[in-house]
């Protein structure tokens, strides 16, 4: 009997240890198989890979992975950080999108991001329907989503988008909105450096370019720029340069960050003018030892050397014009039809320059130079012939003109036939004289108080689109009045005066000669001369 009962409990405890023992088996293979799992999907994953086939892509519904696109075979993909503590983690996510992969057909990748076109600018935004993008002919990435992407280039229709640190060219339908209020290059400074310069001045023209916050772009960045292909930022410039340069000054342009562009395939010219969008022809601005600081800033600014500027520009007020084989104007500040175009033709027939209101504003303000002698033609009102026939005669003689408009009185809308007639602020209704409030009558403008005419401004400046420059009805001006133009954005206001405007003039009393009916050809002569 106790045989028996020991052969019992040898066998049942034997029994246990086979079973502990199959079950410590199991167990330490499933540990090894989970570890062999895991150590499996970790050799597929990097914060950097590359796909080895075509490969769907997900997006996670409620622990669920939806297909919803693929991406072809060797394409690089940037992946969330991610800890893999299990068989289970098979999915990686893309770094930035709400999109998914497998581990299956992946491999470590250390590719860079894309940077041909850091310099670029998003002016436009796509938006697509459906993701396609491709690489040339191919397509890589098909998603059944709406994207919006910057376009980084536009090169005739087709849109170039950075998506996943590559650039590809977007297919299928998708729309196309502009951005508004980007500051963007309009103008470009190119320079080349003398065979013969030294590196003192090197280092002067580079701190110079620094200070100024000015960069360079590359000869690439530059051949998208000029073909209107994508948008470069401001203070931005192109220096080229020789071999020899690059190797000499390799340093120095390296701690400048600034790029020496060498070899290039475009024929540059010396010149003394910047360049823009669509040119076909292309100039350099020449620096040497004896350049000064003074001068290279007038070349990044497209300031033109002249060697014997304009000191002084006769500003023009004309009021009311008519048409003497139709009637007569009994204002004295009419002028005929004839005796305008006697005055044009002498400013044409002596190689007169008629500003812009603009071209005016930067030449007070030192911006720019002009080497022949120079008029801006100013309008008061908008009353007769102004909308009828000024416009015309305008488009006939190619020349600008500026209309300080009554906003209040008459439509934009009248002056809108000719390119060549800008309009500016004559207030929005402050043009009376016989003005009574509060027992307080005259001019309109010296009774209201600076709110009221800033009130006035607004309204003008809202109806006419612009703040650059005002004129003063009746000519007459206060302190109130003049802070009240001031603190309303205008940068130029004019009055009367009959002498020419230099750059010592007050740029809110800029004055003006007064155009009568009696006006001769020869006083008109000694105005602008």
């Amino acid at each position: 009997m106790k045989k028996k009962i020991w052969l019992t409990v040898v066998f049942i405890f034997g029994s246990i240890l086979v079973v502990l023992a199959i079950f410590g088996v199991n167990q330490y293979l499933s540990r090894k198989n989970e570890q062999e799992k895991v150590n499996e999907i970790k050799e597929h994953y990097a914060l950097r890979v590359k796909t080895l086939t075509t490969k769907k892509l997900y997006q996670k519904e409620n622990k669920r992975y939806v297909e919803v696109g693929t991406v072809s075979e060797g394409i690089n993909l940037p992946l969330e950080e991610m800890v893999i503590d299990d068989s289970t983690d098979t999915f990686f996510k893309i770094s930035g999108m709400d999109y998914y992969i497998d581990y299956q057909d992946l491999e470590k990748s250390s590719y860079t991001s894309n940077d041909s076109f850091q310099n670029f600018i998003f002016t436009k935004v796509v938006t697509t329907k459906k993701v396609e993008l491709y690489d040339g002919e191919r397509l890589v990435f098909s998603i059944d989503d709406s994207l919006s992407f910057d376009v980084v280039l536009q090169v005739g229709d087709t849109y170039y988008v950075k998506f996943l640190d590559n650039i590809y060219s977007i297919g299928g339908d998708f729309s196309i909105q502009d951005k508004e209020d980007i500051p963007r290059l309009e103008r470009l400074s190119t320079f080349t450096l003398s065979s013969d310069i030294g590196e003192e001045k090197v280092r002067e023209v580079f701190s110079l370019f620094q200070e100024q916050g000015y960069t360079t772009i590359t000869y690439s960045d530059f051949l998208h720029w000029i073909k209107g292909e994508g948008d470069l930022p401001d203070k931005k410039i192109l220096l080229l340069g020789n071999q020899e340069q690059q190797q000499e000054l390799q340093e120095l342009v390296s701690a400048y960050s600034y790029s020496l562009e060498i070899d290039v395939n475009t024929s540059f010219q010396e010149g003394d003018q910047q360049l823009q969008v669509g040119d076909s022809e292309y100039f350099y601005y020449l620096i040497t030892n004896d350049t000064s600081k003074e001068r290279i800033t007038d070349m990044l600014n497209g300031v033109k050397y002249i060697e014997n500027p304009i000191q002084e520009v006769a500003v023009l007020n004309y009021h009311f014009f008519y048409d003497e084989t139709k009637g007569d104007c009994t204002e004295s500040i009419c002028i005929s039809m004839t005796n305008f175009r006697k005055q044009l033709d002498y400013l044409k027939e002596n190689n007169f320059k008629v500003l812009t209101m603009q071209e005016f504003n930067d030449w007070m303000d030192g911006k720019i130079e002009f080497d022949q002698k120079s008029v801006l033609i100013t309008i008061d009102d908008g009353a007769a012939g102004t909308f009828d026939l000024l416009p015309a005669i305008l488009e006939e003689y190619q020349m600008p003109a500026t209309l300080f408009l009554i906003s209040g009185w008459w439509p934009m809308s009248r002056y809108s036939s000719s390119s060549y007639l800008e309009i500016e602020s004559h207030g929005h209704d402050l043009h009376h004289n016989h003005y009574c409030i509060n027992d307080r009558c005259g001019y309109k403008t010296l009774i209201l108080s600076k709110e009221e005419l800033k009130a006035d401004l607004k309204t003008s400046i809202d109806t006419i689109g612009s703040q650059l420059a005002f004129c003063y009805p009746f000519y007459q001006t206060n302190t109130t009045l003049v802070e009240a133009v001031k603190e309303s954005g205008f940068s130029l206001a004019f009055v009367g005066g009959n002498k020419k405007a230099t750059r010592k003039s007050n740029k809110y009393y800029i004055p003006r000669y007064i155009i009568y009916k009696n006006t001769s050809l020869a006083s008109f002569k000694n105005m602008v001369n």
